[in-house]
């Protein structure tokens, strides 16, 4: 009976040991899933790699549920200062291990925090992996396993170890087949095997490396869409958050910030941007600079009132890496003139990327020559575009070239005067329109005269002599501010103090060459390549591309001229030592039709011809001697026989400008006789019978004719 009390009394004891282990058990794992839910979590993707050393803090080992405490600098074992374990550690991170790990043993990597698995592709761990003596025949298998899955079902990554001895490896697990139900990564196991079974060896941690997923390279441009999402403004650190489609300006359905825009992407934009003003371009991923060969940002730029690209006020917007606080190196730039302007501003990747190849952001400033004016600046989008993705440009090596007193009279030069007025206040004047030979490059000498401001350009390839630079062409503007080159709708420009020394002074004449050449896209014309150049440079003051289906282009050649609401003169002349006069290319001739200069028939049929100038007049035939000119059937009837000479004049532009004189002469080649007389009465009669009927003969024929 005691015995069965005792039995009662040890069952009962037992029972209750029983039940305290296991409610401590169930604390102990409460207080694991307390621990683990609450481990800070991190949702951010990074923006590179996360390096977690094993310092038993950021990251450490556990045994049997039990960590690991040891812990060295990675280039010590123990104290021994022993290399051999990492024999390529500098002592910037820490280590740790376990004792002897058996066949079948498992080792648990613990974080000191929660990652979420989508932000990375792979969770590499730097081991050393003790193995018995070097040399031996020992083959270790390390598996990596999710904390999660205890039956070791689902393998993230494998490594294998030979030959013995203390062996540096690093085993990389698949980031995906290490998360929990909540998707987050907080460690992983390593599950040892061995061939030779018996053995047994230590294991070394020196970090886990969370690895954020290699960028894929593209195959295709790609376009960031400046809708405040993918990519924004900041300015002052503040991001402009306004945005719309790319085809409206606020609510008003306003074509004109980008007039080609078709609303497939979306817009944002600044304010009042100043002088020196910087702007940053964001992108919410980094894009790896060596992948493209070019970055090309969409951008209209606003410059107060719309104006001739000579406005006095000219932007520059240049870009820079964000990291270059001092402006030093530029990736690219665009110049504006007047009114909203949208243009391409091409940069170099190479400039904008980061220490580690990739961009995320780029610096936009603003200078402007008008340093109290102001403007918005827009942003379309950003084009990342792939090395020998943009076709380059073949310029033809076939051009003609010649000097302007070859194509149009200006001789050594003539002066265009401009006179302010009411009328012509900030308007374009055409002083001179000529439908010129065909040339594509063109020498000359400006010389401008003017106590303050001056703008002048010549319109190359103008539709019409009533054509200005709105109305197509390509023009090549010269102002004191400033030299312009493009079209309505596209230009390059340089300042003044861009300028070669005394350059575009007054009072001095500069020689220019301006082009416009043809150039080639696959063996297709695809626009010109336009460029100005200053006494006989090489390199060009400014140069664009032009496309061809931005350019109207036509047969005449335009001179130009600005009224800036003060009186200026402008000298045009050749830029040859030997010009082609003025009158040599006017070439004012008066010819007979048929050559001759002697008629038997009282009539003669005139030739006049001249270079034309819009705008001449010819003046009336200048005759010496008894005859008269109809200018609308362009014959000549003599009054009676005799010598007559004729001339005439035509005036343009240019001057006033004197034919050559030509002498006519009229002889039927009869002679008159005197009356005498009775008898001579009626021989004379007989004549003027005879006479009166070759004359009806001759009527008789014509008739016939």
């Amino acid at each position: 009976m005691i015995k069965g009390k005792l039995l009662n009394k040890k069952s009962a004891v037992i029972a209750f040991l029983l039940a305290l282990c296991m409610s401590l058990t169930a604390f102990a794992f409460g207080r694991t899933i307390a621990r683990a839910d609450a481990l800070e979590k991190v949702d951010d993707k990074p923006a590179e790699d996360v390096v977690l050393d094993m310092d038993t803090t950021q990251a450490w080992l556990e045994v049997d549920g039990a960590k690991c405490t040891v812990v060295h600098p990675d280039n010590i074992f123990h104290t021994l200062g022993d290399p051999s374990v990492f024999p390529d550690a500098d002592g910037s991170t820490k280590i740790t291990w376990t004792e002897q790990i058996a066949n079948n043993g498992v080792v648990v990597v613990k974080f000191a925090k929660q990652y979420k698995a989508e932000n990375f592709s792979t969770v590499t761990v730097r081991l050393t992996v003790g193995n018995g003596a070097a040399g031996n025949t020992n083959v270790i298998t390390l598996n990596g396993y999710a904390l999660t899955d205890t039956e070791y079902a689902t393998v993230a990554g494998t490594k294998e170890i030979a030959n013995g001895g203390n062996v540096v490896v690093d085993l990389t697990l698949e980031a995906d087949k290490l998360k929990d139900a909540d998707g987050y990564i907080s460690g992983f196991a390593m599950k040892k095997t061995e061939t030779m079974t018996d053995q047994t060896g230590q294991i070394f941690a020196d970090y886990v490396k969370l690895a954020i997923p290699a960028e894929k390279e593209p195959t295709e441009n790609v376009v960031v869409d400046m809708d405040t999402t993918q990519a924004w403004l900041e300015v002052d650190g503040e991001k402009c958050t306004v945005v719309h489609p790319d085809n409206v300006f606020h609510g008003l359905g306003d074509p004109t910030v980008f007039p080609k825009a078709d609303g497939s992407t979306k817009i944002t934009w600044t304010e009042q941007i100043a002088n020196e003003g910087v702007v940053v371009v964001r992108l919410a991923n980094k894009v790896k600079a060596s992948y493209f060969e070019k970055v090309k940002l969409n951008l209209c730029v606003g410059n107060g009132k719309n104006g001739a690209p000579a406005y006095s006020n000219a932007i520059t917007i240049t870009g820079y890496a964000e990291k270059d606080t001092t402006f030093s190196t530029p990736a690219g730039k665009i110049k504006t003139g007047g009114g909203n302007v949208t243009k391409i501003l091409s940069l170099d990747p190479a400039v904008l990327a980061d220490s580690d190849d990739y961009i995320q952001s780029i610096v936009l400033r603003k200078t402007e020559t008008d340093t109290e004016c102001t403007g918005q600046i827009f942003a379309d989008y950003v084009e990342f575009c792939l090395v020998g993705s943009e076709p380059k440009p073949v310029i033809s090596e076939e051009f003609t070239t010649k000097d302007i007193a070859d194509v149009m009279p200006v001789g050594a030069g003539v002066t265009f005067n401009v006179a302010t007025s009411e009328a012509t206040l900030n308007k374009t004047i055409i002083n001179a329109a000529v439908k010129a030979a065909a040339f594509d490059k063109l020498n000359l000498k400006i010389t401008p005269n003017s106590e303050g401001k001056f703008s002048t350009y010549v319109l190359m390839k103008a539709p019409t002599a009533a054509a200005t630079y709105e109305d197509g062409g390509i023009f090549f503007w010269i102002s004191n501010d400033n030299v312009v080159i493009g079209n309505k709708d596209n230009s390059e420009s340089v300042l003044a103090a861009e300028f070669p020394a005394n350059a575009f002074v007054s009072g001095r004449a500069t020689k220019i060459s301006i082009a416009a050449i043809p150039y080639y896209i696959e063996g297709t014309q695809a626009g010109y390549y336009c460029a100005l150049y200053v006494e006989d440079a090489t390199d060009p003051l400014v140069e664009i591309y032009l496309g061809i289906e931005d350019v109207t282009t036509g047969v005449y050649t335009n001179i130009c001229t600005q009224d800036l609401g003060g009186n200026y003169s402008v000298t045009y002349g050749s830029a040859s030592d030997t010009p082609k006069s003025a009158s040599e290319v006017m070439n004012v001739k008066i010819a007979t039709k048929s050559g001759s200069t002697t008629f038997k028939n009282p009539r003669a049929a005139l030739d006049l011809t001249y270079f034309e100038v819009e705008g001449a007049t010819v003046s009336d035939l200048v005759i010496s001697g008894n005859a008269t000119f109809d200018k609308e059937t362009g014959f000549l009837t003599f009054g009676k026989k005799g010598t007559v000479k004729v001339k005439y004049t035509v005036t343009n532009a240019f001057g006033t400008f004197e034919s050559n004189e030509l002498t006519l002469t009229y002889d039927d080649g009869k002679t008159e006789t005197k009356k005498s007389g009775c008898g001579s009465s009626v021989a004379g009669a007989g004549m003027i019978g005879f006479a009166a009927l070759g004359m009806a003969a001759i009527a008789i024929k014509k008739r016939r004719k």
